[in-house]
């Protein structure tokens, strides 16, 4: 069995930068250490300052496709799709159809949660191109149970979509070198303002010298870190996964305030809590369906003196149970040792392989 893997897809041992990349970097390392032959076509970083260079880098996402014609006949052949919905989304359906056309069975992953927020806000053109996407699809996973009903009922696809969760590396955590007498409040991840950095950084305006903020991860052009004035903030940079593994075993809280349109199962979120660490964030996305009840959901609104009374109302005594309540949570139900066997056992069933 030979797997195609399409999407965004972080270098191995590399920082990277976002969750999408990072997720499908974990699942293509897991699917090989299970004897999974698997090939990535990453999308290229597309950037706009690069002008006619970008555009170049966007039109080379057309010409992936016609490496599936050497696959012409072979048995066994997949493609995992993680397709975007935005400006990217026209390639994806271009790789669907070479694909069909190549009689090459594919399966759509429905990554982040701006599905239906594409398909109810930016006309029929695009409503027209995401059916299509969906329709033409052997097989869809979705990362929300929401998605399930969302695609057919909102969507008009009738099509059995499969829960396959956002996952992480529950073994091998770190060795926890937390104090015990100061609490370290920890965001990785993009530095946007999108994803609340605004919120966090006000935050600390209400919260004395026991809490400590540590920022990790690509700033974005539209916030500047050197207009930060407190000592009680530290950036610690872009980290590799080793790295960033390391300093969530020094870490107690996951704060993540984030009103980005496309959050989904937050892989920041669901790694933070799987290390111990306790959330606080927003309700937006799929946030809550993360965290149940292992942790604070707050309204995707609020401010950062709200966000500092929840962290001032855990003592160090609560904080170690709520610590131990989100990492069972997340050894349970984002467990990529549980997960990726189940998929293995999709694609085979897909592809019509005897599991025997």
């Amino acid at each position: 069995m030979k797997i195609l893997y399409f999407g965004p897809i972080a270098e191995s041992g590399k920082p990277a930068l976002g969750g999408f990349e990072a997720a499908n970097r974990k699942n293509i390392d897991k699917l090989r250490q299970l004897r999974i032959d698997v090939e990535e076509f990453s999308n290229p970083i597309i950037n706009r300052k690069w002008g006619k260079l970008g555009k170049l880098a966007y039109i080379s996402l057309y010409f992936k496709p016609f490496i599936l014609a050497k696959y012409i006949g072979r048995k066994n052949v997949l493609i995992h799709a993680t397709p975007l919905y935005g400006k990217l989304l026209c390639p994806s359906l271009f790789l669907l159809k070479i694909a069909r056309t190549c009689r090459i069975p594919v399966l759509v992953d429905v990554r982040a949660g701006s599905l239906l927020y594409y398909y109810q806000t930016k006309g029929k053109g695009k409503q027209k191109r995401l059916r299509a996407m969906l329709s033409s699809a052997d097989c869809i996973t979705v990362e929300s149970s929401s998605y399930i009903r969302d695609i057919k009922e909102v969507m008009g696809i009738d099509a059995k979509a499969i829960y396959f969760p956002n996952l992480t590396i529950c073994d091998n955590l770190p060795i926890q070198t937390r104090s015990h007498d100061k609490f370290s409040i920890f965001y990785f991840g993009r530095i946007t303002m999108s994803k609340g950095i605004d919120v966090l950084l006000d935050m600390m305006n209400y919260l004395d010298t026991h809490y400590h903020l540590y920022l990790a991860g690509n700033i974005d052009k539209d916030f500047d870190l050197n207009i930060v004035e407190n000592e009680n903030i530290t950036y610690l940079g872009l980290l590799t996964p080793s790295q960033l593994k390391e300093e969530m075993g020094k870490m107690h809280f996951f704060v993540f305030p984030t009103r980005h349109i496309g959050e989904g199962q937050s892989n920041s979120l669901i790694e933070s809590m799987a290390n111990g660490l306790v959330p606080l964030a927003s309700n937006q996305g799929f946030n809550a369906e993360v965290i149940a009840d292992c942790g604070i959901v707050l309204d995707k609104n609020a401010t950062g003196a709200e966000y500092a009374t929840e962290i001032k109302k855990i003592n160090m005594k609560l904080w170690e149970r709520m610590s131990e309540k989100a990492s069972t949570h997340i050894r349970t139900c984002h467990n990529i040792d549980i997960e990726i066997p189940k998929l293995v056992a999709l694609y085979k069933r897909i592809l019509k392989i005897d599991n025997g």
